[in-house]
């Protein structure tokens, strides 16, 4: 038989993803708040918890009871301490009451890190009374609990008092990057969904009747944060600190002010901050991106190290980024790599690496694939597949693409609206295919397609001018729209991820090196490109 969770408070930031989250673990969750909570799955019960004696048949069916409503502002406590005590401390109380009355397995307490601070008023002082009278109630009466110290939480759903969605607003808004508060403070922000997984991890039965902290992994300065935000926005604009608000989450209380110590309940994994803020921005932004994706790996035969070759004093896989930067086109640049080497060089120019698994790595791994692969990751990890406008495909092994090229190739597809790609190509104007030869085992030139198949062969000849131009598809640059690599299956061979319907981005000998005999060829076509040695 499934338990039941009760989730008061539900439908606020923390409630909405734990219930969600609860219901994919396989609890049956019921939520109790004053805003709707739009789900099949879940049993909604509009209530502003005045009047608790309506809940009593939810109560009764439920094992583990959330708590998880009340004022959490700092600011709205300080001006409203009489509705505090209200919301938060005699609310709490009716609710273990019930509980004990219902025999709730167990009561589980959205409390604070501000209960083992110096600051924190009267919000602070709600919290650390409610912390005692849980404890009291599992004294008098035997109630199981779990409370939870919640560090700073950040994440999409926030309301707008939560400081990272305040900074972010801001910005959308006014174009500035502000915070209230002391550059110097330091926190340790963790993602609403970390938040949620370690919830529910605390209800293993070693964590009952414990007080549990939960927050960030690492503690980080907020002039960090706003630099590190300032980053992901790509802005030139001042970072803004307005008044001297210490809000000194970690700044404890006096030793002679005995508060008890909670447990620090870790998880495996935490969602990097950066990636954290990165997809946040994405939301709230609700702009299409273009990104770029470069992609190399360690092992080359045909070439040993082709990737990390020096070309006119640069790297080979540095051009792609370098053209990527200056294009200004591209708002965010990944680059799916397994080679050390690569990430090295490339560390400077700041992309996002993405690790190259190893069944990709071999000389069997089409570029279909690895290109799949990444995009996969990149709308699983980053953000939403809407959320992408053109995808700039890049080769470490490349360096033949400049910025005008990606620039006017982004132009041109977003013109051509019914067009899958624009690729680079190579022209030629004195090539033919009848002049293409195979060489067979008895070691004499045969042509590769029969002369019936180009007409009558008595008429046929290779002049340029009646043959027309010759374009290939050279390998430097392909800009795809997302759905090429969502259906990649549907591409034409034998690079899919063109999609169907190509346009051309006019070149001259550009290409991929794959054999070092073609070194010279590149150095020739960056110089007239105006690319400079840079030794």
């Amino acid at each position: 038989m499934k338990k039941i969770c009760l989730v008061i408070g539900g439908s606020g930031f923390l409630g909405k993803n734990l219930s969600l989250m609860l219901l994919k673990k396989g609890y049956n969750v019921i939520v109790v708040d004053k805003k709707k909570f739009d789900s099949k799955k879940i049993i909604f019960v509009k209530s502003n918890l005045k009047n608790l004696s309506k809940l009593k048949n939810y109560f009764k069916r439920s094992t583990f009871v959330f708590h998880l409503a009340g004022i959490s502002s700092l600011e709205e406590a300080l001006i409203k301490p009489v509705e505090t005590v209200q919301q938060n401390i005699l609310t709490t109380v009716k609710l273990l009451k019930m509980c004990v009355k219902h025999n709730v397995e167990r009561f589980i307490y959205a409390s604070s890190i501000y209960t083992i601070s110096e600051q924190g008023g009267f919000y602070r002082v709600s919290k650390l009374a409610c912390e005692q009278y849980i404890q009291e109630f599992y004294k008098r009466f035997k109630l199981d609990y779990t409370i939870l110290r919640y560090g700073s939480l950040y994440g999409a759903g926030a309301s707008k008092d939560n400081t990272i969605q305040k900074i972010i607003s801001n910005f959308k808004k006014k174009n500035i990057l502000l915070y209230n508060g002391n550059a110097k403070n330091i926190r340790s922000y963790i993602n609403v969904n970390d938040a949620s997984r370690a919830t529910i991890k605390a209800l293993k039965k070693k964590y009952k009747n414990k007080i549990l902290l939960i927050n960030g992994l690492k503690k980080i300065k907020v002039i960090n944060l706003m630099n590190l935000i300032k980053k992901i926005v790509n802005s030139e604009t001042k970072i803004i600190f307005k008044g001297n608000r210490d809000i000194g989450h970690y700044v404890k209380l006096p030793k002679k002010v005995v508060i008890q110590k909670g447990q620090k309940l870790t998880l495996k994994k935490y969602t990097p901050l950066e990636k954290g803020i990165r997809r946040l921005i994405w939301v709230n932004m609700k702009k299409k991106y273009n990104i770029s994706i470069l992609i190399g790996r360690a092992g080359s035969k045909g070439f040993p190290g082709k990737n990390t070759t020096k070309i006119l004093g640069r790297h080979c896989c540095e051009y792609p980024i370098i053209a990527s930067l200056a294009s200004k086109k591209i708002d965010y640049n990944f680059v799916l790599t397994d080679c050390v080497k690569i990430k090295r060089i490339l560390k400077k120019y700041k992309p996002i690496f993405i690790e190259r698994p190893n069944y990709l790595n071999d000389d069997k791994a089409l570029g279909d694939d690895v290109f799949k692969f990444a995009y996969d990751q990149i709308t699983k990890n980053f953000f939403k597949k809407d959320q992408i406008r053109n995808i700039v495909l890049l080769f470490a092994n490349a360096p033949t693409i400049t910025a005008k090229m990606i620039s006017k190739g982004i132009k041109i597809l977003d013109k051509k609206k019914d067009f899958d790609s624009v690729v680079s190509t190579s022209i030629y104007n004195m090539w033919s295919p009848l002049r293409a030869r195979k060489l067979t085992r008895k070691g004499n030139l045969v042509p590769f397609v029969k002369f019936e198949y180009f007409g009558n062969p008595d008429t046929l000849n290779c002049d340029r001018d009646s043959q027309g131009n010759v374009y290939f598809a050279d390998m430097s640059i392909s800009i795809v729209r997302p759905y090429c690599l969502e259906k990649i299956k549907n591409g034409l061979l034998p690079q899919k991820w063109m999609g169907k319907k190509i346009a051309p981005l006019y070149s001259w000998g550009s290409c991929d090196i794959d054999y070092k005999w073609q070194v010279p060829g590149v150095k020739y076509w960056l110089e007239k490109n105006g690319f400079k040695n840079k030794n």
